[in-house]
């Protein structure tokens, strides 16, 4: 039988809910009487949240939901990143930038852009379709969902491109005043 590893989508044993992690790192070590234990972090991916819940956990509290790598946790993966878009959260949550890591990126762009099992859709026409424009957002609260991801994102990148959207997003909010 497969041991978890990095990438694994697992719930906690018995749990009746849909709350669902994604394992982000394992430690194993071994005790003085020869005994291996593995834990885990695992960062929650479903339900979906702006900012992922973290937990150390051991290996025998979870079981699997889907391995990295399988249909399933390609299907999920996709409902998620959707689920975030639909809630105009744009940035790349941690869990993904380690799947990102173990499996390489463009894997991950691959999985998480096919439509069905003949079409890919190219990483360019991804990228176009989460196009966001920052000068017709509808609402004062979706803008300052807005600014406080550009500064995040300005904050991992250090890009200045950011800084000048969240001037554009500022004079929304002064339109929409």
């Amino acid at each position: 039988m497969r041991q978890f590893e990095v990438g694994d989508i697992v719930k906690f044993k018995g749990s009746e809910i849909a709350d669902y992690y994604m394992i982000t790192e394992e430690s194993t070590f071994e005790d003085s009487e020869g005994y291996v234990e593995t834990t885990f972090i695992i960062a929650q991916v479903y339900p979906v949240e702006k900012i992922s819940i973290e937990s150390l956990v051991e290996d025998d509290e979870v079981e699997i939901v889907a391995y990295n790598g399988s249909k399933d946790h390609e299907l999920m993966l996709k409902f998620i990143m959707q689920e975030r878009r639909n809630n105009s959260w744009f940035e790349e949550p941690h869990f993904m930038r380690t799947l990102n890591k173990k499996n390489g990126e463009e894997t991950v762009i691959k999985a998480l852009t096919k439509t069905n099992d003949n079409d890919l859709i190219n990483a360019d026409e991804f990228s176009a379709k989460i196009v966001v424009r920052y000068d017709q957002i509808e609402t004062i609260d979706k803008c300052l969902d807005a600014i406080n991801d550009l500064k995040s994102l300005h904050d991992f990148h250090g890009d200045a491109a950011y800084l000048q959207l969240i001037e554009v997003v500022e004079k929304r909010i002064i339109e929409l005043m």
